[in-house]
């Protein structure tokens, strides 16, 4: 790449050099002394930018973002029911997949689900988690809470540290009235 850019500055310098006597031969007759003075200027301009240009080094590339290490996935969530109507727990569905299930040994390790102060563990369905793909369950005691709005939390972790978070909306709401 060194050796490139020296080949092109040099041959900018001949080509300015050649292009600007050419041009200064024409500066004597005055019908074209200000034509030619103009484009003398420009084409000097550009060559000199040129030259600088082809000079300089290239920068080292910086990026404007901090790199993140690939995550493991929640998908499929749901919660049921929601809205509560009273009820007083839930029940929570996911799926956790490792980011590349291609690698050998990489697979679940664990998973959580996380409400206010609460934390419970997700069971994985088959009983163990040993896969890259695990079919998460967790049931989810509400009866303390106030109604409103909440946010319900789930993580994850695979074999290779890669973690992964996903987080739902539960409606909490009071029983049912009668006359429903």
């Amino acid at each position: 790449m060194e050796k490139a850019r020296g080949w092109m500055v040099k041959n900018l310098e001949r080509a300015g050099s050649s292009a600007f006597r050419l041009l200064s031969g024409f500066e004597g007759r005055k019908r074209l002394f200000p034509v030619i003075s103009w484009l003398k200027l420009g084409l000097l301009g550009l060559i000199l930018t040129l030259i600088s240009a082809c000079s300089r080094k290239p920068e080292s590339v910086r990026t404007c973002y901090i790199p993140v290490k690939a995550t493991t996935t929640i998908s499929n969530v749901s919660i049921s029911p929601n809205p509560t109507q009273g009820a007083d727990s839930v029940k929570i569905d996911a799926t956790a997949r490792v980011f590349r299930p291609e690698i050998e040994g990489n697979h679940i390790t664990g998973a959580t689900v996380s409400l206010d102060d609460m934390e419970i563990p997700l069971e994985p369905l088959d009983g163990k988690y040993s896969n890259p793909f695990e079919e998460l369950q967790a049931y989810l005691d509400v009866s303390g809470l106030k109604p409103g709005t909440t946010l319900v939390y789930l993580n994850a972790n695979s074999s290779d540290d890669a973690p992964g978070m996903s987080y739902h909306y539960l409606i909490i709401t009071d029983e049912p009235s009668e006359e429903e």
